[in-house]
Order: structure tokens, then C-alpha cells, then sequence
């Protein structure tokens, strides 16, 4: 294994200890691409290690307008977009965008930012998951941004792959308050997935008993 494989690899695993360890073994670590040119702050983002990304950040890591959204450096995203104002609706290497990134990762003041300079809340992600920010945001069950990505015309029917709606995600979740939200705002509640499984049906395999209440079960 080599050494950049070795430095993801620790990311990915969570091993903070090792990953300071490259690094001062070799400072250029922190802005290193892995095999899909996606770099180390994003990949620790991704899979949860937000200790690490925030140390690759203190140890020089290159912020780009994806991984300062993943993270929530709303200063930094400010700076990009004053300076390159097209970022707002840019799309990463992976697919996804600005505005879907602060709204999985519940960044608030970021998805605020975002969305009044322009990011087009409607946007899906431009991969075969096609997930839109409101799908993240209940995916994420980050109700606040939910209510601010409709009360600025989120389509809170929107389908990701496979027909999954945000609602279907609430439902999976048990996440009340996101059910009533999404439903008080137009949510179907007798939408199908591809595989012909409602929200219900979702609510009722995880035992969601007070969600299934309120989907009309």
C-alpha cells in the first residue's frame, strides 16, 4: 500500500492518530485527490470523521466550494463566491453541489447564505442518485433547513433514484416533526418507491408506530 493509500485509507477508518502521524511525516498529505479525485477533507466528511477533516483544515488543506459547504465555513464559501459567483450552482467531481452538501451535513447558516445568493434549491445531484437538497436535509433529519428550503420553493414531491421522496426518509427515520413539515407543505402521502413501497411502509418496517399514525395507517 502506499503512502496516499495508506493516509485514506486512515481517514476513512478514523484513525486520527495515524493520519497526524502522515502528515507531519509529509505535510503535502492534506491536499493529496484519492482515485476519484476527491480530496481528504471530503472523504473524512463523508464518512463521518469530522475531527479529522477539521484537523486537515487547521494543517493547511485547500478549501474548494464543496468542502467548505460540508463543513460549514460559511466565511470561506463567502470569499469563493464573491470572488466566482457561478460556484453557487457548481458541481463536485462526485456529482453533488454546494447547497446539497450544507444541507446533508446540517450547515444552516451555510444553506442561508447559499440560497439567497442564488443556488437553485430544486437541483438534484447530478449522479444516478439524483437526491435533491430537501432529500438531504431529511435524510439528515435537519428540520430547520427543511423548512427553510420550502419556504424558498423546494418541491417537496421531488423523487431521487428510484422514486424516494424526503417523505419516505422521514418516514424511515421516525422523524415526526419532519413528517408533519413535509406533509403540512404538500407531501403525498401515498407516493410509491419503484419497488411500490410507500412512506408508510417504510415507517412500519423500522416499528415508526406514531409515524404511521400520522401517514394515514
Amino acid at each position: 500500500m502506499s503512502e496516499k493509500e495508506d493516509f485514506f485509507q486512515a481517514v476513512k477508518s478514523g484513525d486520527l492518530e495515524k493520519v497526524k502521524v502522515l502528515v507531519v511525516k509529509n505535510p503535502s498529505l492534506v491536499n493529496a485527490m484519492d482515485d476519484t479525485n476527491i480530496p481528504p477533507v471530503l472523504t473524512a466528511a463523508y464518512h463521518g470523521e469530522m475531527g479529522i477533516a477539521n484537523f486537515l483544515v487547521a494543517n493547511g488543506a485547500k478549501m474548494d466550494i464543496f468542502s467548505s459547504s460540508a463543513l460549514g465555513l460559511t466565511y470561506i464559501v463567502k470569499n469563493l463566491v464573491q470572488k466566482f459567483p457561478k460556484l453557487i450552482n457548481a458541481v463536485g467531481i462526485d456529482g453533488y453541489q454546494p447547497l446539497g452538501l450544507a444541507c446533508y451535513f446540517g450547515r444552516l447558516e451555510t444553506t442561508q447564505y447559499l440560497i439567497l445568493h442564488g443556488a437553485d434549491v430544486n437541483s438534484p445531484a447530478v449522479n444516478e442518485q439524483r437526491i435533491t437538497p430537501l432529500h438531504s436535509a431529511a435524510a439528515g433529519r435537519h428540520f430547520e433547513i427543511a423548512r427553510l428550503l420550502l419556504a424558498n420553493g423546494a418541491d417537496v414531491n421531488a423523487e431521487q433514484q428510484g422514486g424516494f421522496t424526503a417523505l419516505h426518509a422521514a418516514a424511515q427515520n421516525g422523524q415526526i416533526e419532519m413528517i408533519q413539515l413535509l406533509i403540512a407543505n404538500g407531501a403525498k402521502i401515498d407516493v410509491r418507491t419503484l419497488d411500490r413501497k410507500t412512506p408508510a411502509d417504510y415507517a412500519r418496517d423500522r416499528g415508526h408506530a406514531e409515524a404511521l399514525t400520522l401517514l394515514g395507517d
